[in-house]
This record gives structure tokens, sequence and C-alpha cells, in this order.
């Protein structure tokens, strides 16, 4: 119980926790000797420990208070650290003739709170305060100015391999957080796709349409990006939208569907409602928000009449963009149950006519190259999760 509370606090108050045990149990040891042997050494050595320690928990309530969220804890808790460094190795309790020892500690409590930022604004702090503390101390008296400097540089070169050794410290605290954080979005991702292909056979009942209208549009939509040349999205991002697509018209009631003619109002504001969509599904996912933003505003229009939020010009994303175009073709080349099916060319003639008014001209273009090719031969495989990989 107490390993599951302890696992659930940040790094930075299992530091402090850390630090407050081990000086609370040297204060009781230090009781205890002092009872025993009476002498003022002992006595000396448990008020301090009990003086670091009541500090330290002290700190320990403040920080809980503070919230893990506030931006400043990590650099207050390496205050507290630094502190106790500097009381402990000053006051010197126990006389240790080797104190500048005890500060070799301090880099590795400082990176183990996995802070960039602190860690190079401390270890220059640690620098400092360790060349002072070896300049003015005492321990060199009595020893020939050879022995000195060799004393100097051995300090030195332990005080950077203590500084080295923090900064490893930190890569893998940081490089194990990432993994973690991969790791759980790894499967927040596969949480989602399970969730959207359950809906498929769904929306295929409700729509008379195919799932292989994913994997065409999936076709479609890597062909126009290439041959536009943008390279900064990943495949399984696409496969993901299209997925996304596809079930998104879930929302929609069944009779939208077969109804020829225009929309009335109302439906009108339903249909914009599917826009909706990815941030209902992908909310919490920091991973997925290209996604989010892409399919949000995939129904903007480049003259400002689109929707959700009536964006205009360079306003409206390029992936929206071609995601929108996409939308309009297979639509168009898709059997309805009230209209057949146009051909590629005049569907492709009648998303022109919205050339600079819906969509923008060379986007256009791009696709007209892409669907002159054989569009169409595309695999008829059902998308499958394992298809959508990172």
């Amino acid at each position: 119980m107490i390993i599951k509370m302890l696992t659930k606090q940040p790094v930075s108050q299992l530091i402090i926790v850390l630090l407050g045990c081990l000086f609370s149990v040297g204060a009781l040891f230090g009781f205890v000797n002092w009872m025993l042997s009476q002498s003022s050494l002992s006595k000396l050595f448990f008020v301090t420990l009990s003086i670091i320690a009541l500090f330290n928990w002290g700190f320990y309530i403040i920080q809980r208070s503070i919230g893990r969220n506030n931006p400043y804890t990590d650099q207050i808790t390496a205050l507290l650290i630094f502190i106790i460094f500097i009381f402990v190795s000053l006051y010197n309790p126990m006389e240790f003739n080797e104190m500048w020892v005890f500060l070799l500690f301090f880099p590795m409590f400082i990176n183990l709170l996995g802070n960039h930022q602190v860690s190079v604004v401390w270890s220059i702090v640690f620098v400092g305060y360790f060349i002072i503390f070896n300049v003015l101390d005492p321990s060199y008296q009595g020893f020939d100015e050879q022995v000195q400097l060799f004393m100097i540089i051995s300090r030195s070169l332990f005080g950077i391999g203590s500084l080295l050794l923090g900064l490893m410290i930190l890569h893998v605290f940081k490089q194990n957080t990432e993994n973690i954080g991969e790791l759980y979005f790894q499967k927040q991702k596969k949480q989602i796709i399970n969730i959207l292909h359950s809906f498929i056979p769904v929306v295929e009942r409700k729509t008379q349409t195919s799932r292989e209208e994913i994997d065409e549009m999936s076709f479609l939509l890597k062909r126009l990006i290439n041959k536009y040349g943008l390279r900064d999205i990943q495949d399984w991002k696409i496969d993901l939208l299209c997925l996304l697509h596809f079930v998104s018209r879930v929302k929609l009631p069944d009779y939208l569907f077969e109804k020829e003619g225009k929309l009335t109002e109302f439906e009108f504001n339903v249909v914009e409602e599917h826009c909706y969509m990815a941030e209902e599904i992908l909310s919490g996912v920091p991973e997925l928000n290209e996604i989010k933003e892409i399919f949000l505003y995939h129904h903007e229009r480049i003259d400002g009449r689109g929707y959700p939020y009536q964006l205009s010009g360079d306003q409206v994303p390029i992936f929206s963009q071609m995601l929108g175009i996409v939308e309009v073709y297979l639509a168009l080349t898709t059997p309805r149950s009230y209209r057949p099916a146009i051909s590629q060319e005049k569907a492709y003639a009648e998303i022109m006519k919205e050339s600079g008014i819906a969509y923008r001209e060379d986007i256009l273009k791009a696709f007209g190259e892409v669907i002159k090719q054989d569009t169409h031969n595309v695999s008829k495989t059902l998308l499958r999760f394992d298809q959508i990989h990172a």
C-alpha cells in the first residue's frame, strides 16, 4: 500500500520523501547514541539532523500544497536540496574531513528530477559552490604545494565525473519517460482503432455503402499527398483519418443517406455535427491533434463559406482541403440508392468548378494528375488494425 502511494507521487516529491526519511532515521540513531553516550558530539549530531529533517518534512507539506503542475516545483525542490547540502557541508556536525565527497551526490539528486532546465541551472550552481568550498577547505593545510595541487586536481576530476553521472541519470530518465509515453500512446491508439472498427458494420447498414471506401480514400489521399510533394504526415495517420471519416457517418440519421434535393436548415446543422467526431473520439491524446484538426476543417472552403468555423484562404489546412476533395470525388463516383455513379472525368470536372472558390487550384491540379492514373486499382482487402502502423 505504501509503495503504491509512493509510486504515484511525482519524482520531485519522492526525492524530498527520500531525504526526509534518511535524515529522520539519522536523527533517531543520533538520539539513541546521545542517550547511551551522553556526549556533546552525539547531541550535536542529533540536533543537526533533527533540524534538517523537520525542515525537509515542512517543505514536503508545502510542496504538496503547491501541486505537481506548478512550473516552479522542480526549481524549488532543487533549491531545498542545495540548502541542505550547503548546511551539512558547512556545519559538518561529525567533523568529517572529506566533506567534499558528500557534495558529489548533489548532481545525482538534481538530475533525478528529469528536468533539463533545472539540471543546467543547478549544475552551474554546483560547480561554483564546489570550487569555492574546495578553495576555502582548511583540510589542505599542512600539505606542501604539490600535494595540494594533486588534491585539487583529483577533487576536480571527481566533480566532473559527478556531473557526467548526473547527466547520464537525466538521459536515462528522459529515455524511459519517452518509452513509457510511447507505449501508452500505442495502447490508446489501438483502443481508438478498435472502437472505430466496431462501428464499421453499423455504418455499412445505415448508409448501404462498403468499408472498401476506407481503402479507396486512403489510397487516393496518399497518392495526392505524394503528388503534391508533402512528406510530413505518416501513412498510419492517413489510414486512421480515413477510418474515422467513414465511421463519422454513424452520427447522421438514416434517412439523410437516401434523401434527394436540398437539406433543411436543421438537417444541415445535423450534418455539420460529424466534423466534431474526431474531437469527441481523439480528445485527450495530444499525438493525434493533427488528425483531429484535419478532420475538423475538411468541410471549410477558401472563400469562407464552409463549416463549421467559416475559415478562409490559408486558414484552411492543406490536408483538410485534400480530404474534402477526395470525399467529394468518392461521393460522386460511388453509386447511391437515389442516383447512379458518374465517371471519374465528370466527377473531376464537377470538382474543378470550385477551383479557387472552395478548393485551392494547385491541389486540384495535383489531384487531376492522380486520377488520370489507375486510381481504382486499389486493394479491396478490409482495412485491419495491423495495416495501421506507426
